[in-house]
């Protein structure tokens, strides 16, 4: 490395050296110029040191700057080792500093992922309860229903009951209309079932008769209560009571009364004597 690469390396001044150097030559030319009649090994010996002198004094300089120049090299790649270990301090801090963040980070994440397992432990309990909640409501609207249903079917079957009742006695009162003999009375009484019975019809509820001279079927006509049991081929005789039908479901058989079965003489007369 030259001084032009360094300058801030200061210029040691050479003439001293060489001025020493050209002192000492011109005392071995002074020592080998006046030792000529008698010269010997120590005048020789002097002329040689002289010259070995000046010549280790004009190198001098050089050897001091080129000394310098190591020194200057060794301070600088010593600078520079101190400024990447400062750099390498950096990049130490910075490491450091990302692992302290990992180390937040995770431990963020941790308690994140601890929060949402709470959650979904108390979504899943409150989910639970709500429907065992549901449930339990179901069951009581279910079991209210039930009632209710009981209720309409009891409310129903009274109402039945009743317009069974009320359209009984009709056709009781119309029969007794017809057997008065009164016409026009019949027929004012026969008027009064008629709209009776389409009043009924309209909620679904149909009465029907038998006809005399019909065949007793027992799928839509019963005897009279102590009557005798019908035997086959039965013939309907009178209706008693009519038959119902609810929203086309049998509710209740005719009540008739049969013909009497013709039964044999099990005697007869013998020949007289």
């Amino acid at each position: 490395m030259t001084e032009a690469q360094n300058p801030s390396i200061p210029d040691l001044p050479r003439w001293p050296f060489w001025l020493a150097d050209a002192a000492l030559l011109a005392v071995a030319f002074w020592v080998a110029y006046h030792g000529r009649p008698h010269f010997g090994p120590v005048h020789a010996a002097a002329c040689v040191l002289a010259v070995a002198a000046g010549a280790f004094l004009s190198v001098s300089p050089y050897l001091i700057h080129y000394k310098s120049l190591q020194t200057q090299e060794k301070h600088e790649a010593l600078l520079t080792a101190l400024g990447r270990l400062d750099r390498l301090t950096e990049i130490q801090n910075s490491i450091q500093s990302a692992s302290s963040n990992w180390q937040l980070a995770q431990e963020s994440s941790k308690q994140i992922i601890q929060s949402c397992r709470e959650i979904s432990d108390k979504m899943s309990v409150e989910a639970k309860a709500f429907g065992q909640f549901l449930q339990s409501t179901q069951d009581q609207e279910r079991a209210q229903l039930r009632l209710e249903i009981e209720k309409l079917k009891r409310s129903e079957g009274d109402w039945l009951q009743v317009c069974v009742r009320t359209l009984d006695h009709v056709y009781a009162l119309h029969a007794a209309a017809r057997r008065s003999q009164q016409p026009e009375l019949a027929t004012q009484i026969g008027n009064f079932r008629a709209a009776c019975q389409d009043a009924a019809r309209r909620i679904g509820l149909v009465m029907f008769e038998a006809q005399p001279g019909e065949n007793f079927d027992a799928r839509g006509h019963q005897p009279v209560e102590g009557g005798p049991e019908p035997a086959p081929g039965s013939i309907i005789l009178e209706t008693m009571g009519p038959g119902y039908t609810f929203q086309g479901q049998l509710l209740r058989r005719a009540v008739v009364t049969l013909t009497p079965t013709p039964t044999s003489d099990s005697s007869e007369p013998g020949p007289t004597a």
